[in-house]
């Protein structure tokens, strides 16, 4: 009886952990950002260029070098 109930507990841990694995992998995959569409990428470069006028090129770059050089969210601590 001992070993049935033993069993039954260790099973029941398995199984749980499998589950919440299989959970944790479907949230992760739904949280994680899509990288932007081509209208996305032409809608925030037309804004630039509305603010910042004939420098846009130049802010644009600047913005895309330093966005190089942050991390990403997956290592951004939290």
């Amino acid at each position: 009886m001992l070993i049935d109930w033993m069993y039954k507990i260790l099973a029941t841990w398995y199984a749980a952990a499998v589950v919440g694995g299989v959970l944790v992998l479907l949230a992760e995959r739904r949280i994680r950002r899509c990288e932007p569409s081509d209208d996305d990428v032409r809608h925030a470069a037309d804004q630039y260029r509305q603010y910042y006028g004939s420098e846009a090129h130049k802010i644009i770059g600047d913005h895309m070098l330093a966005a190089s050089f942050a991390p990403d969210d997956d290592t951004a601590p939290s």
